[in-house]
């Protein structure tokens, strides 16, 4: 890797906070204080769409699994599902969180021995807690607590739920769905004030253990140190 820059993409008017690739790799998108999210073709800097409808800054998003869709995450206290086709616009809602909603979390719906299980979004806030929604219809499922500080990151696998908090700590829970802690780990070096995010893995068969072993190893990938975080007021920028 050279490190030349191939592509710069003007558009957002204010701080970007999030940015992530389409699962297919062919699109961006993107998210920031002005308010929106917008979708681009990396290989020629087009902006292909912008979502509005957020009342403060957007600060995090996770596509779906199919590329169809986009969640959001606002420091409006909401989170939001969108259609990403051209003809797409805001699809679900999800209210219900008392602070800011830094993080989110995806999983589509699965279908197993003939029993199919909805698509859950996760949501975590400044609240303290950690909110369980169905996918497809922005039902509240479960509310999960246990960390002391606002909620900075979440992440989904087959393993559970894994967040990281301003707490200095990383909770891995049993299930994204009426989970308890099964492991907390101290963050104990790098930033003593909080952990601002954690990529869950898979399971590791060369080393034979479960998650909690895995996620120990896996500490060291953790995300480099935030230096500015999406701003922790629901209206600093609600007045257009």
């Amino acid at each position: 890797m050279s490190g030349r820059q191939l592509m710069l993409m003007r558009g957002h008017t204010d701080r970007v906070w999030n940015v992530a690739w389409s699962p297919d790799g062919t699109r961006l998108a993107t998210c920031g204080a002005d308010r929106t999210a917008r979708i681009w073709n990396p290989g020629n800097a087009e902006e292909i769409s912008v979502l509005r409808g957020h009342a403060s800054d957007v600060c995090a998003l996770n596509w779906s699994p199919d590329g169809a869709r986009i969640a959001t995450a606002s420091s409006d206290g909401t989170a939001r599902l969108w259609d990403v086709n051209p003809r797409g616009g805001e699809r679900l809602q999800f209210a219900g969180h008392q602070a800011p909603v830094r993080t989110l979390a995806y999983r589509a719906p699965s279908e197993r021995h003939g029993t199919r299980s909805p698509g859950l979004l996760v949501t975590g806030s400044d609240d303290r807690t950690l909110r369980v929604w169905d996918a497809e219809t922005a039902e509240p499922m479960d509310t999960i607590t246990g960390h002391d500080d606002a909620i900075l990151d979440a992440t989904l696998s087959p393993q559970g739920l894994v967040t990281t908090s301003s707490d200095r700590t990383v909770r891995l829970w049993s299930g994204p769905v009426h989970g308890q802690p099964r492991a907390v780990i101290p963050y104990t070096s790098g930033i003593p004030e909080a952990v601002a995010g954690v990529d869950l893995p898979c399971r590791d068969p060369d080393r034979g253990g479960q998650g909690e072993e895995n996620l120990q190893h896996y500490l060291g990938h953790r995300r480099p140190p935030i230096l500015e975080s999406c701003p922790t007021s629901v209206d600093r920028r609600s007045q257009p």
